[in-house]
């Protein structure tokens, strides 16, 4: 944004409210604005925003917004036990004030996507704790083995361009793979896959897991 030029500020949650219906319209997907290829969620809110386009805000958008803005306060829980970083200082700040400013609306296009993400690591740890009272490691280390399994989570690994796959076979036992092909897979389906059995770790929840890599699909129900 230039110098000089003017900032403009907006109801919160009328703005998150704007940021929650382009999320939507997009089929729940956050373009940055460093992707050159797509308009980004930012951009649609400043065309809303200056009347050169406009968005359909729904009812539903607002009820989001409000739950948004209401489980990014929680942050100042998450700060008791460890300090916040950057991101979570400066969202936390954004969210406890009345008015946004126009230099603060990259932020707010990233609350919908944010928030997806950060409750799924909270079902995610909830998960992992449990099944650290039952995971036991599966599988020869070192050597190719077959796996009949229902995936629990799939995670986005956007730093390594791959996604996390973390499933559990019947007994309850942990199996993670990392894989950018797998793009069908979904929670809740029911795979078999062949991979290598590269590690037996202990989780940051104290969950057993068998790492797998090189891994195959065989099939999916």
């Amino acid at each position: 944004m230039p110098r000089n030029e003017k900032i403009t500020k907006y109801p919160l949650l009328e703005v998150v409210a704007l940021s929650a219906a382009v999320y939507r319209a997009r089929g729940d997907t956050f373009v940055r604005s460093l992707d050159w290829d797509n308009t980004s969620n930012v951009d649609l809110m400043r065309d809303h925003l200056s009347g050169e386009t406009k968005v359909d805000i729904l009812p539903e958008d607002y009820n989001s917004a409000q739950d948004i803005i209401t489980y990014l306060k929680g942050l100042v829980f998450d700060a008791i036990v460890q300090p916040l970083n950057d991101f979570s200082s400066a969202t936390l700040n954004l969210v406890s004030a009345d008015e946004v400013s126009s230099r603060q609306l990259g932020l707010v296009a990233s609350f919908p996507s944010v928030t997806k993400s950060k409750r799924n690591r909270d079902k995610l740890v909830m998960r992992q704790r449990e099944l650290a009272l039952t995971s036991e490691f599966v599988g020869d280390l070192k050597t190719r083995g077959k796996f009949d399994l229902t995936l629990e989570f799939i995670q986005d690994m956007a730093s390594f361009d791959s996604f996390l796959h973390i499933a559990i076979d019947q007994d309850n036992n942990v199996v993670t793979w990392f894989s950018n092909k797998m793009r069908e897979l979904s929670p809740g389906d029911k795979v078999s896959v062949e991979g290598f059995v590269n590690k037996h770790q202990v989780g940051p929840y104290r969950a057993k897991e068998t790492m797998l890599n090189r891994v195959k699909l065989i099939s999916i129900e």
